[in-house]
């Protein structure tokens, strides 16, 4: 999981989080990305996506 502020916004930390997502693509590994005001404003979103994302993967509490 990443979670991206405002400076992820610049076109070079843009790229080298694009270039990293695709890194851990290639590598067969999954990544979620949120912004920052997501956390802070639609938490429950955020972990419902989290909770679907390891249940994917498998996991079973």
């Amino acid at each position: 999981m990443e979670i991206d502020g405002a400076q992820h916004m610049d076109v070079r930390s843009w790229y080298a989080d694009m270039r990293q997502h695709n890194e851990i693509a290639i590598a067969g590994e999954r990544l979620l990305r949120f912004p920052a005001w997501m956390i802070r404003h639609r938490p429950d979103e955020v972990v419902d996506q989290v909770k679907a994302a390891l249940f994917a993967a498998g996991w079973r509490p």
